[in-house]
């Protein structure tokens, strides 16, 4: 059963944004819908680490599925935008609390958003 894109997510779980902080060039990767071998090709990783990644973090709710084409399951990011409150992980905690990355995952998601409304003009 495919879904549809929310607004926002807000993230009150630590497991879901740890995912978030650790997985940004990957999760970045998923702006518009892609099978997670077209991915695992752009990252230059192994097919099969792709989907397990693109499942776990479907389940997570960071990645929800888009479409089924042909066999080929699509992901998509649940949003394009993440809130996660700055105290929901400890700055203490290996990998600080994940603010920088966050921030870039954000910003990447701004400029995919502007190139698709210009592309509709």
């Amino acid at each position: 059963m495919t879904q549809t894109q929310q607004e926002v997510v807000r993230v009150t779980d630590p497991a879901v944004a740890r995912a978030l902080r650790q997985n940004t060039s990957f999760l970045g990767q998923f702006l518009q819908p892609r099978s997670p071998s077209e991915v695992a090709s752009r990252l230059d990783m192994a097919a099969n680490l792709a989907h397990h990644h693109a499942r776990k973090l479907a389940d997570l709710g960071l990645l929800f599925e888009a479409k089924r084409e042909g066999g080929k399951v699509f992901y998509q990011l649940a949003a394009p935008e993440f809130r996660v409150p700055s105290d929901l992980l400890p700055p203490g905690e290996e990998g600080g609390n994940g603010t920088a990355e966050l921030r870039d995952l954000s910003y990447e998601l701004k400029v995919s958003r502007r190139r698709t409304r210009a592309e509709r003009v």
